[in-house]
């Protein structure tokens, strides 16, 4: 499988060594990786040895010219699936979705109120605690689970 991952955070917490470590296994297994990073991230550190393309975004959304050139990667790359990781990443996928067909999973890693969440095509929950949240909070349907 062809899977970009887009992880906005620029230095070390759970959702990043989360990314980092899925990023790993999904290589491992045979799949295609490409990592949407901000400049200076140090998940890029530590994939540098591995085989995968990484490329940097501010991930601004606008203007669109961001989310533009993204959305020519995706649809150059044959890129069969994005999976975005932090608040910043979230809200650039669900725009990437207004630029390309590519599918977008987000991993909810903490619990905030933040509608663009509904818009994904699949949320991860990394317990049932932030599962329910979703849920209640960011009309999360048990459909896009």
């Amino acid at each position: 499988m062809n899977i970009t991952q887009v992880i906005s955070g620029r230095g070390v917490n759970g959702a990043v060594h989360h990314c980092l470590l899925l990023t790993r296994e999904l290589i491992r297994r045979g799949n295609e990786v490409t990592l949407v990073c901000r400049p200076g991230a140090w998940i890029a550190r530590q994939l540098a040895s591995e085989s995968l393309d990484v490329v940097f975004s501010d991930l601004n959304r606008w203007p669109v010219d961001e989310l533009r050139r993204m959305a020519d990667l995706l649809d150059r790359k044959g890129v069969e699936v994005v999976h975005t990781h932090m608040s910043r990443a979230h809200f650039f996928g669900v725009l990437l979705r207004l630029f390309s067909e590519t599918p977008c999973v987000a991993t909810a890693h903490n619990r905030r109120f933040q509608p663009h969440w509904m818009f994904n095509d699949l949320v991860i929950a990394v317990s049932d605690a932030t599962r329910r949240y979703h849920e209640t909070y960011n009309q999360i349907g048990r459909a896009s689970w």
